[in-house]
């Protein structure tokens, strides 16, 4: 029987190969932290650094090409969608939103806004495009599969593709579309849980267990997200059955990120009971610090609109409170291990967690 550190070669040996990165590690896209410029530093290090995905089509073909500019011409990255839904919003969700829009009414005047602005995701086809026409190396999606035919576009122009699940039902759903790889969502992670065929009762599985599962059954590189922050951490995961990690809270600190100084003075202040789950800001379930805005809103007993009705109210909100510096309005993701991250950069971070990795 092969030695836990043999098993851990294979596997990271695996995922380096498909990807053709040197080191098993990614970055979550978090749309409100990492750019092109953590983006780039990730792949710098040796890492595949994941571009974010709430990007209008040109602003995010402006922003592959910074990654390229920042880390190279020929920078190993992935650029992050989100699966549009399914299905179109029902009259009751549409109700709620106008219900929630009234109730902001006040607030967003306040932050100099239009009444009724809302904002809707990005068009996917558009984004999808864009990411064919720059020739991206990697694609990740969240909040569902890909369709036959993306899969198809994206094997003929011999692009990598990876879905992101949180239950190994999701997983084996991935693998069916054609994934090259799977992201499992632990349910310490920070951010909106991104399950899609899971009730959010069903997808609160942990890290490690959600790992050897979805490794064992897909016998695809599986990329364990959630409460990653150490590198003990990281050698857990990749015993559990991972080929790479996923972090995200872990890099809120380094000089690449943008998230506001004074949510990076507050980390290390954090509890392992401080941080919340809340669907103001999406209508999914998303583990954030909770900001005076989210204390606010959970208190009023709001009922929120669906995902992503809920998303279109709040996106015109954090965009001008950003933009005014209203951190007690701001969307502050973290998981679990958020407290633990350090003041250094991203290529110390990479350094640091890959430690204890066998290469």
């Amino acid at each position: 029987m092969q030695s836990i550190e043999n098993q851990v070669r294979e596997r990271v040996a695996r995922f380096l190969e498909v990807t053709s990165v040197s080191i098993p590690l990614m970055n979550a896209p978090m749309a409100e932290v990492s750019g092109p410029a953590l983006t780039a530093a990730v792949c710098r290090a040796g890492g595949l650094g994941v571009l974010a995905d709430e990007l209008l089509p040109e602003a995010l073909s402006n922003a592959i090409d910074e990654v390229r500019r920042l880390a190279g011409a020929d920078a190993r990255f992935a650029v992050n969608l989100r699966v549009p839904p399914a299905k179109a919003p029902t009259p009751e969700g549409i109700d709620c939103q106008r219900r929630m829009l009234a109730a902001l009414e006040d607030l967003a005047a306040d932050l100099g806004l239009e009444p009724n602005t809302i904002e809707e995701l990005p068009d996917f086809d558009a984004q999808f495009d864009v990411l064919l026409e720059k020739h991206v190396p990697v694609v990740s999606v969240t909040f569902g599969g890909l369709r036959e035919e993306y899969d198809e576009r994206l094997k003929e122009a011999g692009t990598v593709w990876m879905g992101t699940a949180t239950t190994l039902r999701e997983a084996k759903v991935l693998r069916a579309a054609g994934a090259d790889l799977v992201v499992v969502q632990g349910i310490e992670a920070g951010g909106p849980r991104l399950n899609f065929e899971s009730s959010d009762d069903e997808a609160a599985v942990g890290m490690s267990v959600l790992t050897t599962h979805a490794a064992r059954a897909t016998r695809l590189p599986v990329i364990a997200s959630g409460g990653i922050a150490e590198p003990q951490q990281v050698y857990g995961a990749l015993a559990a059955g991972a080929s790479a990690v996923m972090v995200g809270s872990a890099l809120l600190r380094t000089v690449e990120s943008t998230a506001s100084a004074s949510f990076k003075t507050v980390l290390p202040l954090l509890t392992d009971v401080s941080m919340r789950l809340t669907r103001c800001f999406n209508g999914r379930l998303t583990r954030v610090y909770p900001s005076e805005l989210v204390q606010a809103l959970d208190e009023a007993g709001l009922i929120y609109a669906p995902y992503p009705l809920q998303r279109e109210v709040m996106r015109p909100i954090l965009r001008a409170a950003a933009q005014q510096g209203r951190d007690d309005l701001a969307c502050l993701p973290a998981g679990q291990s958020a407290m633990l991250a350090r003041e250094e950069s991203v290529e110390a971070v990479a350094a640091r967690l890959m430690s204890f990795v066998p290469i």
